[in-house]
């Protein structure tokens, strides 16, 4: 049986101690193979059965005192469908397990379909309709997750305002006392009426605490929910029975003020900051740009949404505009700022034949695009969809974390039950030391210890994204700042990738140089490996004549052969022609053997007409990079399948003192494999689909972005552009994200460590508890954030 995995937003979860418990709710299920749950992004990853309804999601989640965040789509229908073909589309909607709910506005004749947020992309929806013969014209949509964001704040907000507003008068009580002018406000502001103000505070403003109590003790669970309500419950109730009773003593009603004031300031602020810590997937969604302009067949252009684009369609982008797709330009010029995708500061001249990025920006000229790739297969989506990724895996730190956590509030309940009864021991009176068993309980944080570390992945994959740093997974976050050896591949990493002729070496009186290059070309037209273009663009400078080829052969590594007009020739590496029994003695190249030989073939007999040296452009970030590597304490290396030569000049040209040649995709993996057995943990540089198997084999694999998807497929982090420094980046981001873990963990576990004892003596009301409480979460997470604004070379 199938599986598939989902991810999606959840609201209404208030500390890590919910995430737990959302987590080991979902993980009931026997639908659920996995479930892992990131309370810092309020985001949930299921690996289900292929045949579990995505309904049930919303379901699972209910059940244990969530919300599932949805998405909305809004679609036009056509006005001449007939009822009988709405309903069979919207029964074929129903059946997809992808879809939540299906209605129909009579009105206006406007489809709305509701999914899981980020579950389901506006396409399924529209080949849906298409497999059913009907277009439909997509309007706004409601991103409820955005929505919910901002919603959420805001009524936090009103919260926040209405609380502080209810709870000043009891401040001002508390400093009048202080002055001795309690006469001042004791008549407007009677005991009985601060009870039914800390009340409505309590239930009504302090409602959401309730409920989140209510559904972590129904599954047998405690969370710091649980530990404000009844810090300032027990509070509220000894002060209406003292009232009651008709004790002249102290009330205690400004002290549930406090508690639910400073908590919900504290959890606004403390979203608040989650929001800017979260930020990078928000700036990458805002770069898609929501409309494009369509050119026809007459040459006359059309404005239409850019989720109607489709493969192979030709658009106009205009100078300011946004680039709508991913695709190649066929027409026009103008330079492109890529910089929010690949963190590249300038922008770069896309010429007909550049590949051009969904999302970047068309500084001048107009350029008509040919669509790529649209969609959940756009590389805008797909970094998204990377990133989700990375932040909803747990990192090796988190089950320390989550297992303190699961401890955490049931110790703190019972902490504060002994505090109560050593205090009654102590002969202090019932009142007091029921008041500083309130304060065990709601000084305690387990809200910081939880926020810890995925508010600093978060930071730290959000800092990487901006410098061009994909960080796929969490887990090769983690791994890279213990990486002790790193290995490049040479083609395309450290250097350009783009190859040029360095040297020829005739070798027969009857060709010279300008021959050899034409005679070259002819084998090689129409192939597109880089040595070929070389020769091919050497040919166009030198304006040869080329002459078709017949009875072509590619030999794969090893080069090709072929008939010209005046007979066979063969045109690759000294091995291809000890393939064909020929020995190529290297003392005719003054013993440096070129890249490509060139030779023509007559029955068992071989004429050589001479070699090619292939130059390869060491890219000129190279040796500051792998300098910053050393500066950070790696050893570095080559693996590359090119020639003894080529490989030692870059090497040179680096400053990298150990490399290999000729080393296949196989030998590559097994000096990993060396090096790891030897108690390195390796990286892995690579572009190319030959690279794929040592990047996958590497602890953590390093792919640049020119490269292919199967080179990026295989790799942990992800280069968005052809620098190698940017290896070095990735490596420090790792290490400041972990520092920063570190700082977070010291400090949330030296904060309960010192706050409980003091509230447990009564060092502390409840009141200033409350407040430390909120403001524990709150640097917790405020530290977090400093991460963005880390300058890292």
């Amino acid at each position: 049986m199938g599986t598939n995995t989902i991810s999606f937003h959840v609201s209404g979860m208030s500390c890590s101690a919910c995430a737990t418990r959302l987590e080991k709710s979902l993980q009931k299920s026997e639908n659920v193979i996995s479930a892992s749950v990131n309370f810092a992004l309020e985001t949930a990853n299921l690996e289900l059965h292929k045949v579990t309804p995505l309904k049930k999601i919303q379901e699972w989640v209910r059940d244990a005192g969530f919300e599932v965040v949805t998405k909305t789509h809004q679609f036009a229908l056509p006005k001449e469908c007939s009822l009988g073909e709405i309903n069979s589309l919207m029964d074929a909607l129903r059946d997809s397990q992808e879809i939540i709910d299906v209605s129909l506005s009579s009105s206006n004749y406007h489809l709305k379909v509701v999914c899981i947020s980020h579950a389901t992309s506006k396409n399924l929806i529209l080949d849906i309709a298409h497999g059913k013969g009907i277009p439909l014209g997509l309007l706004d949509d409601s991103d409820n997750k955005t929505g919910i964001s901002v919603n959420l704040l805001r009524n936090e907000l009103i919260k926040v305002v209405s609380a502080v507003i209810l709870t000043l008068p009891f401040f001002l009580m508390m400093l009048f006392n202080h002055v001795g002018l309690q006469d001042v406000l004791s008549g407007l502001f009677p005991p009985q009426l601060q009870g039914v103000v800390a009340t409505f505070i309590l239930v009504v403003l302090g409602a959401g605490f309730f409920k989140g109590s209510y559904f972590a003790l129904r599954q047998g669970s405690a969370n710091m929910e649980v530990l404000v309500v009844l810090g300032s419950s027990t509070a509220c109730l000894f002060s209406w029975y003292q009232i009651i009773t008709g004790e002249q003593t102290s009330h205690y009603f400004e002290t549930t003020a406090f508690i639910i004031t400073f908590v919900l300031i504290g959890k606004y602020l403390e979203n608040r900051t989650k929001s800017k810590v979260a930020d990078a997937i928000t700036d990458l969604m805002a770069l898609q740009p929501e409309e494009a302009l369509l050119v026809m067949d007459g040459g006359h252009t059309r404005s239409l949404p850019a989720s109607e684009i489709q493969v192979g369609d030709v658009l106009l982008c205009q100078a300011g505009q946004k680039i709508p797709v991913d695709g190649e330009v066929i027409k026009g010029s103008a330079e492109v700022d890529e910089a929010m995708i690949s963190g590249e500061s300038l922008p770069i001249l896309k010429n007909i034949g550049s590949k051009v990025i969904a999302g970047s920006i068309n500084c001048d000229g107009l350029i008509h695009i040919k669509a790529e790739a649209i969609g959940e297969e756009a590389t805008l989506a797909r970094l998204i969809r990377f990133i989700e990724e990375a932040h909803s895996r747990k990192a090796r730190i988190y089950p320390l974390v989550d297992k303190v956590s699961n401890i955490f509030v049931p110790a703190v309940l019972v902490l504060s039950l002994v505090s109560l009864t050593s205090w009654l021991f102590s002969g202090v009176g019932f009142e007091l030391a029921l008041i500083n068993a309130v304060s065990v309980l709601v000084i305690a944080c387990p809200c910081a210890l939880g926020l810890a570390t995925p508010t600093a992945i978060m930071a730290g994959t959000s800092l990487a994204a901006r410098k061009g740093i994909l960080i796929r997974d969490s887990e090769m976050l983690q791994k890279a700042r213990s990486l002790t050896y790193l290995v490049f591949d040479k083609t395309g990493t450290l250097t350009t990738g783009q190859p040029k002729i360095d040297k020829i070496y005739p070798l027969s009186p009857n060709h010279d140089s300008t021959q050899m290059i034409a005679l070259a070309a002819s084998l090689q037209q129409g192939s597109s490996h880089p040595i070929a273009k070389a020769i091919i663009n050497e040919a166009q400078k030198l304006k040869c004549s080329i002459e078709p080829v017949d009875k072509f052969q590619n030999h794969v590594g090893l080069g090709v052969e072929g008939e010209l007009s005046n007979g066979k020739y063969l045109l690759g590496s000294s091995n291809l022609f000890t393939k064909f029994g020929f020995e190529v003695d290297p003392k005719l190249f003054n013993d440096t053997e070129p890249q490509v030989i060139l030779g023509k073939t007559e029955q068992d007999k071989l004429n050589l007409i001479g070699g090619f040296s292939i130059h390869d452009e060491v890219r000129p970030q190279s040796p500051e990079a792998i300098q910053l590597l050393k500066d950070e304490g790696l050893e570095v290396m080559i693996l590359s399948g090119d020639s003894d030569g080529a490989v030692g000049k870059v090497a040179d040209l680096t400053g990298i003192k150990h490399y290999m040649a000729k080393s296949d995709p196989v030998a590559k993996i097994q000096e990993i494999k060396e090096l790891t057995g030897q108690g390195h943990l390796v990286g892995m540089v690579g572009d190319g689909i030959n690279d794929s198997p040592a990047l996958a084999h590497a602890h953590v694999g390093f792919a640049m972005g020119s490269g292919t998807d199967v080179a990026m497929n295989s790799s942990g982090i992800i280069l968005m552009r052809s620098d190698p420094g940017l290896v070095a980046m990735a490596i420090r981001v790792s290490r400041l994200t972990f520092r920063k873990i570190k700082q977070n963990l010291f400090w949330a576990f030296i904060y309960n460590i010192v706050a409980l004892p003091l509230a447990a003596l009564g060092f502390l009301n409840p009141g200033l508890a409350a407040g430390a409480m909120a403001l524990s979460s709150l640097s917790v997470v405020s530290n977090s954030l400093l991460l963005k604004f880390s300058r890292v070379r």
